[in-house]
């Protein structure tokens, strides 16, 4: 398995927008030749801007289901990654879902592990966080048809989806629904899972931008949770990514290549 596209999403929050085109490069770094679709979820359009993003391949806007229903643009976006996923691709394609806050690190977690992983597999690499409560959006890696299957998304339409998720929610602002509804839909599945340990040497820098300058030049941090805004963190931010090494391959345990039904 080898992951050729990825999805976020966004709405019309400058705290999150200003993030877009540096997560756009840095997916690039990390999977080199991937392609990046960032999915606008609002009333208005994307910012001209956009147009020339580098390593950019799509902006793809979103129909608007908040017009119909009242549902707040942020919580479009959060279901929207999951559900366009599962619509667009080519013969081949293996997607991930990320939030555009969420800057990637590691080559070795999310290109290398996957190597000996099927492509028909539903891959989930940072599922096992019991304190969570539910499985994480960060990171669904799957075909289009195993979103499909998986999530319950055969038939139809992103209207309808939206509103079935939307229905479900625990949460009266509807925060985590998209989580809690994919926690339930992989749960229910008879498929098979990849799901890393948790018991391996990769680790999360957080917002607090806690970490070890010597473990993050041994490649030993898979993603960066990035503080916000942007543009008051830029400066610390870049010097992490600049300081991640391109290639690193430490040994993968066996309990990393850990297949398990949920």
């Amino acid at each position: 398995m080898r992951i050729t596209q990825v999805f976020l999403s966004v709405n019309d929050n400058s705290v999150y927008m200003e993030f877009a085109e540096p997560v756009v490069a840095q997916w690039h770094r990390v999977i080199p030749g991937v392609r990046v679709t960032l999915l606008w979820c609002d009333h208005c359009l994307p910012p001209h801007s956009w147009e020339s993003i580098p390593g950019l391949d799509d902006v793809h806007v979103v129909v608007n289901v908040p017009d119909l229903v009242n549902i707040p643009t942020a919580i479009t976006a959060l279901w929207a990654r999951y559900f366009f996923a599962s619509l667009i691709s080519a013969p081949g394609d293996v997607s991930i879902i990320s939030d555009v806050d969420m800057f990637p690190l590691s080559r070795d977690y999310f290109v290398h592990q996957l190597e000996s992983v099927p492509s028909d597999t539903y891959a989930h690499l940072h599922a096992n966080v019991p304190a969570y409560g539910r499985i994480p959006s960060c990171y669904h890696v799957a075909s289009a048809a195993n979103f499909r299957a998986v999530l319950g998304l055969e038939k139809g339409s992103w209207t309808e989806s939206m509103l079935k998720v939307w229905a479900s929610r625990k949460h009266a602002d509807g925060w985590f629904c998209d989580e809690d509804f994919a926690t339930r839909q992989m749960q229910a599945s008879r498929h098979t899972f990849y799901m890393p340990s948790r018991r391996h040497q990769f680790d999360r820098i957080d917002r607090d931008l806690n970490y070890d300058v010597e473990m993050l030049r041994l490649g030993a941090y898979y993603d960066l949770h990035a503080p916000r805004p942007y543009h008051e963190h830029a400066a610390k931010i870049q010097s992490i990514l600049q300081a991640v090494p391109g290639e690193t391959r430490p040994a993968l345990g066996h309990d990393i290549l850990a297949y398990r039904v949920l």
